[in-house]
């Protein structure tokens, strides 16, 4: 029974890479229109996520990561305005999702 679950651990950590993989893709192109990527951003701990309002395990990262900040300021911004100041929060909040 321990095998079934570490298969299953590998397989969500599998599916969860492979969404932060192509998520660019999605946000960014719509029918030949430019589309800006948006994040949800913690001030306080100076993390960001990035938003794909069609994909389901994004939304579920997205609460995730709500809740780890939960008590601190949180805003929706684009990515544009915060890269290189603030720095993406996949792996805590993967980790987070996995357990």
């Amino acid at each position: 029974m321990t095998n079934l679950n570490a298969i299953i651990v590998i397989i969500k950590y599998l599916i969860i890479t492979l969404c932060y993989a192509y998520q660019d893709h999605f946000c960014r192109q719509d029918k030949g229109v430019e589309m800006k990527v948006r994040a949800r951003a913690c001030i306080r701990c100076k993390e960001y996520m990035r938003i794909n309002p069609n994909d389901p395990l994004n939304q579920i990262l997205i609460k995730k990561f709500e809740k780890m900040h939960i008590g601190h300021v949180l805003i929706t911004i684009d990515v544009d305005e915060i890269k290189g100041i603030y720095t993406m929060a996949n792996k805590t909040t993967e980790a987070a999702v996995i357990q």
